[in-house]
């Protein structure tokens, strides 16, 4: 995720190892960034004075650990 200073998501990545071909993976994934998008979720709750920490997010979602 890239992050504004306002605490709003900028924009989102999905990075799929490959794995774009399967359709659980890929509803998985399609799944997560609905979730972060959500304006319900908006804005997140952080610290300004931390901005610099995270303006950039990394979140490492397996569907895998849904079972």
């Amino acid at each position: 995720l890239s992050m504004n200073r306002d605490m709003t998501v900028r924009d989102v990545r999905v990075i799929n190892g490959g794995l774009n071909h399967d359709p659980a993976f890929r509803a998985a994934a399609d799944s997560a960034v609905r979730a972060v998008r959500n304006p319900r979720c908006s804005p997140f709750q952080l610290p300004p004075e931390k901005y610099e920490q995270w303006k950039t997010i990394t979140i490492n979602f397996d569907p895998s650990d849904m079972l």
